[in-house]
């Protein structure tokens, strides 16, 4: 397939998802995952060590040796690399589907808060040659309000 057919029938999916437990995120994405393996998918889970852990446990072992996990500490250190990071991985697929989980990781601050929530909004404009549905977890528990309602209207 040539690149410019790769980016005609390219579609970038970005979903924002607010949870509020453990067994939220792992009834919610575990399945998906597992879908996203089962249709060809490459899978990504952009995720802090602990929800590697849930995952880990939740999905069954031939799924889970199938996910490339990453730590999203150091995945999620500067919008404009993490940018450059999701677009040099999705180009290397060369036109497969990529499933990802990416649960960035904001920040303790205002400033970071705000500066992650504007990587959120661009990255639709951004990475829409590659064909990929991105699932943005937000976690309510720890996550100040202005993050966890920033998601709707963020992608409008």
């Amino acid at each position: 397939m040539s690149a410019s057919a790769v980016a005609e029938d390219a579609r970038f999916d970005h979903d924002a998802f607010v949870y509020d437990s453990d067994d939220d995120y792992i009834a919610s994405l575990a399945p998906l995952i597992v879908a996203a393996l089962e249709g060809g998918d490459d899978v990504h889970a952009v995720v802090p060590p602990r929800n590697e852990e849930l995952l880990q446990r939740a999905l069954p072992p031939s799924a889970a040796a199938q996910v490339t996990f990453v730590d999203a500490r150091e995945w999620y250190r500067r919008p404009g690399t993490t940018i450059t990071q999701y677009d040099d991985v999705l180009t290397a697929l060369e036109g497969r589907k990529a499933f990802v989980v990416g649960e960035v990781e904001f920040g303790t601050t205002p400033r970071e808060w705000a500066a992650w929530t504007r990587y959120e909004s661009v990255l639709n404009g951004v990475l829409a040659h590659h064909t990929a549905h991105v699932i943005c977890p937000y976690d309510r528990r720890r996550l100040p309000s202005m993050v966890t309602e920033a998601p709707a209207s963020a992608r409008a």
